[in-house]
């Protein structure tokens, strides 16, 4: 099959730009040429005969035996034809009539029709992929029209709401208008009033902050005497020291305890009592049972000073030095 029966049977592409239509075309439809011809190129490569590698071998192996084949027979003409020359018989030879010419040129004809067949089935297949690529484009370039027709489509239906919007919304918008024009009205009245008033309210507002503070100053000078009266009502009675020997005074012994176990200057004790029980009895008379109880207790001290002598001079009266003894 020649390029030119291939030209015949497939349709020419279909541009890929066309005129806008009333009825969008679909990729189906826009594509239909380039799938026939896609197919006419596949029909037509597949009947190009191309040969395999194992028929390739095989070919080979067929040359070079006729190729041998045709030597010898040429060689044997040769040698016969030298054979009878020397007979004196005359020479028969004839170049044209080499058996290995007419193989070599047998095979070099079917070595230009196979490069014929492989140059035609190239060219095929270079028409398929063009063909494919452009059915490829005309999708993209479908696609992407029919995505822009959506978003202009989409677009106009979004202004189409918002002027719907601004004409429904546009007494609202009259309202706030006249609002904002009514409240600056009335921030120019009351500016003008505090303008003209302000001088009286602040004479009057500095006397009632006077008054106030003179309220405050009484009531926080009647509770400072009350809150000294107080604490000469309760005065602290009972005394702890801290373990560098400052006192401490508290209002309860139960403070004073807790503080002195706290900071260690509390100082146990035992604290023994005596109950004295009479009784009378019919036998024995009149009788008295003493009767001991002795528990722990303990009250805060102060602690003793500490000791800053060294101690090789502890116990020393005189306080010398052992070295400088005699």
């Amino acid at each position: 099959m020649t390029n030119d029966e291939i030209n015949e049977q497939t349709p020419e592409a279909p541009a890929t730009s066309q005129e806008p239509t009333t009825s969008p075309m679909s990729e189906q439809e826009a594509v239909m040429g380039y799938d026939e011809q896609i197919a006419a190129l596949k029909a037509a490569a597949a009947a190009v005969n191309q040969e395999t590698p194992e028929q390739k071998k095989k070919r080979e192996r067929m040359e070079k035996s006729k190729k041998v084949i045709a030597a010898t027979v040429d060689g044997l003409s040769a040698l016969s034809n030298l054979f009878f020359t020397t007979q004196y018989a005359p020479n028969a030879y004839n170049p044209q009539s080499s058996h290995l010419g007419k193989v070599n040129e047998r095979i070099e004809a079917l070595k230009a029709e196979r490069q014929a067949d492989a140059d035609r089935y190239n060219n095929y297949m270079l028409r398929l992929g063009d063909a494919q690529n452009a059915k490829a484009k005309t999708i993209r370039d479908m696609r992407a029209q029919h995505e822009a027709q959506k978003l202009a489509r989409e677009k106009a239906e979004r202004d189409a709401e918002a002027h719907s919007w601004q004409a429904l919304l546009q007494p609202d918008k009259q309202r706030e208008q006249k609002g904002k024009a009514d409240k600056a009205e009335q921030d120019a009245i009351a500016a003008q009033y505090e303008a003209e008033n302000k001088p009286q309210e602040l004479q009057l507002k500095n006397a009632t902050e006077s008054a106030r503070a003179g309220s405050y100053r009484a009531s926080a000078a009647n509770s400072m005497a009350s809150a000294r009266a107080h604490d000469r009502s309760e005065a602290k009675e009972y005394t702890a020291w801290d373990e560098n020997g400052n006192p401490h005074s508290f209002r309860t012994k139960e403070a004073a305890d807790r503080f002195a176990k706290q900071h260690g200057t509390w100082q146990e004790e035992d604290i023994t009592s005596s109950t004295t029980t009479d009784r009378d009895d019919e036998t024995n008379g009149h009788s008295s049972q003493t009767a001991t109880t002795t528990k722990k207790g303990g009250q805060p001290a102060r602690p003793k000073p500490k000791d800053n002598t060294p101690p090789s001079r502890r116990g020393n009266d005189d306080n010398v030095p052992p070295s400088r003894r005699k």
